[in-house]
């Protein structure tokens, strides 16, 4: 006989196991058990949640499963099956030696458990249905009258010894047909509970029995802590300026990482890629592509990991965006770094379960965090970080330069920096101070002093003392009383190399 590709001695296997599954189903503890109901049902569920791995790594529902061919193997697995049942379907036994009273099923005096196997549980069930198997209680009528009734524990040290052998017939189901380790299916299941007080008791009910269980509910439970201080340092608008930057123009850009020409020359970007370690800085003027290029990078350079900040929204420019940013990249591709590199922030995910928020850490301990992720747990791995626009950043200029100083000190850490001008305030600064402050620029009423310092600031390139000559300039044109129109033009003439604009001013001298 066969069903749906099924041998007879696979079905009556099939049929048996759903037997003992329906009868681990039977079974719940008291409420007014408190504290203790909640642990016995996890003991329990734990080993229904291994029994139901058991059938899925020998196939046991599979047509083509060639673990259960040898007949003495399924022979002594039929034997196992046949005690589980036993175990669990003696009555007396039940009540006089494993501490457990007969109930009505319509009674409510049970907890109604749901736990690591109910995913696993309702799989099983969906698969044998498919089968169009009845199990061997239906095809017998021998379980008929028992499912009327619900068994419930009420001396938890007789149900421990009933535990205590479940956990037998599991073992020696594995070892009739040794598979992978239970290990991985573990932490499969668990990974469906998003508790932590439950996985908290999965973790204390096998610690000393089920070693592989209990690491994986450490696993689960260091999973959903991470996952979420991780969603605690997203915020809006961390990725803002990159999704904003356009992508190049079909073909260009691919110069950037062949080597200088003789033409053009640049420092050899590929070599420095190659290298350890340092930093790149990228510089060029508004409009000049350094955010396109930093964007062509980003999506071809082929690196494992490799991170992109730019600075744009105002939660972008501080100090604390730059750290969270860095802190959630780099924690949302390692998950399992959150833990030491946020100790404070993980203590208080464990112990504060019932806010919904976390507060973001201060600037020290995500600093700290950044500094331990690279110099100690990441010692080993590479990180390249792409920083765009430093000169936006809202902070003192000390500062960011510290930081970024003791970023390129980690030997496995690279840094690709864009900016303009970090000068650019202190040039408006200075403008201020020596030319827009003149008496006769302060009594003209129409000098365009926005407009000069945009243009001292695009000539200067970042270079001071460009800007003080050519203010100095300015500064003896006003002295001379020239018209706006005249001191425009004197901005207008001054050389861009400075250099050259030495030598402007030489020639300018008065022969007086």
């Amino acid at each position: 006989m066969e069903v749906t590709g099924l041998t007879l001695g696979a079905v009556t296997l099939v049929s048996l196991f759903k037997h003992c599954v329906d009868l681990f189903s039977m079974i719940t503890a008291a409420r007014d058990l408190g504290k203790d109901a909640a642990i016995l049902d996890t003991k329990l569920d734990v080993e229904k949640m291994l029994f139901l791995q058991w059938s899925d790594r020998v196939g046991l529902l599979k047509q083509d499963s060639t673990l259960l061919c040898n007949p003495d193997t399924r022979q002594l697995i039929s034997r196992v099956l046949k005690s589980i049942k036993a175990l669990l379907s003696e009555g007396q036994a039940l009540q006089r030696d494993y501490g457990l009273k007969r109930i009505d099923e319509s009674a409510e005096s049970t907890t109604g458990y749901q736990g690591a196997s109910s995913v696993r549980f309702r799989k099983f069930l969906k698969q044998f249905e498919e089968l169009k198997i009845k199990s061997d209680a239906d095809r017998h009528g021998s379980f008929k009258v028992s499912k009327q009734f619900r068994w419930i524990t009420v001396d938890k040290e007789k149900f421990n010894s009933l535990i205590d052998h479940l956990s037998y017939f599991n073992t020696s189901l594995n070892n009739l047909i040794p598979t992978s380790s239970e290990a991985a299916a573990s932490k499969n299941d668990l990974s469906n509970i998003k508790d932590l007080a439950e996985l908290d008791l999965v973790i204390e009910v096998t610690s000393n029995t089920r070693p592989s269980v209990s690491e994986a509910a450490v696993a689960a439970k260091s999973a959903i802590i991470s996952s979420r201080i991780v969603r605690s340092l997203w915020f809006r608008w961390y990725d803002y300026r990159r999704m904003n930057i356009k992508s190049p123009h079909f073909k260009t850009l691919q110069w950037a990482l062949d080597p200088p020409s003789e033409y053009l020359q640049w420092d050899d970007l590929n070599t420095w890629l190659q290298s350890a370690s340092g930093l790149y800085w990228l510089s060029g003027k508004a409009g000049s592509g350094k955010s396109t290029l930093m964007k062509y990078l980003h999506q071809h350079v082929n690196l494992g990991k490799l991170l992109f900040y730019a600075l744009g929204k105002p939660e972008q420019k501080s100090q604390s965006g730059l750290l969270r940013s860095l802190l959630y990249q780099i924690l949302h591709y390692d998950p399992s770094a959150t833990e030491h590199a946020l100790s404070h922030m993980w203590r208080e995910a464990c112990y504060n379960q019932s806010s919904p928020e976390l507060e973001v850490p201060s600037i020290d301990e995500m600093a700290t965090a950044v500094n331990v992720l690279c110099s100690t747990l990441h010692a080993d791995k590479k990180i390249f970080l792409l920083i765009y626009g430093v000169d936006e950043y809202e902070g003192k200029d000390l500062d960011i330069a510290r930081f970024i100083s003791e970023l390129e000190s980690f030997p496995n850490l690279k840094i690709l920096m864009n900016l303009q001008d970090l000068t650019k305030r202190d040039v408006a600064m200075y403008i201020q101070d020596t030319v827009a402050s003149h008496p006769y620029i302060r009594s003209a009423s129409h000098f365009p002093v926005d407009e000069i310092t945009q243009k001292f600031a695009q000539k200067a390139s970042g270079v001071f003392l460009w800007v003080i000559l050519a203010c100095r300039s300015v500064v003896e044109g006003c002295d001379d009383f020239c018209t706006i129109t005249e001191l425009e033009a004197r901005v207008d003439e001054l050389p861009k190399e400075l250099e050259d604009l030495i030598e402007h001013m030489l020639e300018s001298i008065d022969p007086r």
